[in-house]
């Protein structure tokens, strides 16, 4: 098993990208706001011992790590990973007095390492006005969010399907589908080279304009049917989970897994939701 590696913390300057249209709630002006959004690897707080282990290999405390950017769940045993792909409901986001920013998203790497492949859904409010988008990005594009060729829009309730998979050594498929719409984004990265170290289901914070924004004041949401490596159940235990501190306050956080290890939920603030 690979152990956690502390103090990633890498410093990422910001890339411009444009993201698609939002779900109808902002103008032109204020999605454009999102032109400087960059996710980032983890940025550990801690990591406990035997964080990330099975029952009587790792052990199972709870919860197994904190960031300043990353909530959720990431598994480091049983790699390389080739693949990671799951199922979550957009959430909505209240109003806050500044901008807050929230991204939603699974993918490959970026947890021991600074290789990072993800695709995911944005949900901000900015400038007074919430704003829903879909993205994709590895560390080959600077992490920025970079929208997807065809057009996606995402709104509050929709359920979105979305994978990253490995087709060869240097080629991988990103795919993101809004059920409730039907509309699919897909992009496939050649000439790019993933270490396979890790794979998530993440909640975060991103950078804003190269700053470390604060967590939008999201909805309770759920992410599900969470796979590796094609069909396997990533088998999610407590150790597992992650939550995110700022400020000295923990303002991001999931619940225990359910039984079947492959779902939890995610919630805004420091109140644990109960598991699905």
């Amino acid at each position: 098993m690979r152990r956690r590696v502390l103090g990633i913390g890498l410093a990422v300057t910001a890339v411009a990208a444009t993201l698609g249209a939002s779900a109808g709630v902002a103008s032109a002006s204020q999605a454009a706001a999102h032109s400087q959004i960059v996710l980032a690897p983890n940025h550990h707080l801690s990591a406990k011992p035997g964080g990330g282990g099975r029952p009587g290999v790792g052990g199972t405390v709870w919860p197994g790590w904190s960031s300043t950017n990353w909530s959720g769940y990431a598994v480091t045993h049983a790699t390389p990973y080739s693949s990671a792909s799951g199922t979550w409901t957009v959430p909505s986001v209240a109003r806050t007095k500044s901008s807050t920013y929230s991204a939603a998203w699974v993918g490959v790497g970026g947890f021991n390492d600074a290789t990072l492949i993800q695709t995911g859904t944005e949900q901000d409010w900015v400038n007074g006005k919430a704003v829903y988008a879909a993205w994709w990005t590895t560390d080959a594009q600077g992490y920025a969010e970079t929208s997807f060729s065809q057009p996606i829009t995402v709104s509050p309730g929709d359920s979105i399907n979305a994978s990253v998979t490995q087709n060869s050594a240097t080629s991988w498929t990103i795919t993101l589908t809004d059920s409730k719409t039907h509309q699919t984004g897909s992009q496939t990265v050649t000439n790019y080279q993933n270490s396979g170290l890790s794979a998530e289901w993440i909640m975060e914070a991103p950078g804003i304009g190269g700053r470390q924004s604060t967590i939008a004041n999201y909805s309770t949401f759920p992410f599900t049917a969470s796979r590796v490596n094609g069909s396997s159940r990533p088998g999610f235990v407590e150790a597992d989970g992650g939550i995110l501190v700022q400020k000295s306050t923990v303002t991001s956080i999931p619940s225990k897994p359910n039984t079947q290890g492959d779902a939890f939920n995610m919630a805004h603030g420091s109140s644990q939701p109960t598991a699905p």
